[in-house]
């Protein structure tokens, strides 16, 4: 990466485990793609009155060359407030693994292109032109 990760807490305070896990997270990010800028990392916890569960999150904006940025939030919903935020975090990460691989695969034209609706017709009556 060109530039250091980046890591922000709002309304909780600042985790060292937490951090190292963010660092350790970001920097496999590079195994799927080597051309990653940036990585910005913010973390808040949303309900102040929330007496149980664990309502976090998870916020990754990831710049990737020539022009590309990758955003992925975990928001808390219904099902999500009992999860520890290390395992927020741990989901926002690879959600990002996901969306850098599927980024990589169309950089070097390794998606599926699909026919255009001429080259489908042209298919299937079988009479081709050149």
């Amino acid at each position: 990466m060109n530039v250091p990760v980046q890591v922000s807490f709002r309304g909780l305070r600042k985790y060292s485990d937490i951090e190292t896990l963010v660092y350790e997270q970001a920097g496999k990010l590079e195994k799927f793609c080597d051309h990653v800028s940036s990585c910005r990392v913010a973390i808040e916890k949303t309900q102040y009155a929330q007496r149980r569960g664990n309502p976090y999150r998870v916020r990754i904006d990831v710049t990737v060359a020539p022009r590309h940025e990758l955003i992925v939030r975990r928001e808390p919903s219904q099902g999500d407030l009992h999860y520890p935020l290390s395992s927020v975090i741990l989901r926002a990460f690879g959600a990002m693994q996901r969306q850098l691989i599927k980024l990589t695969h169309r950089q070097r034209g390794w998606t599926k292109q699909h026919q255009t609706e001429q080259e489908f017709q042209k298919s299937i009556t079988g009479t081709f032109e050149d």
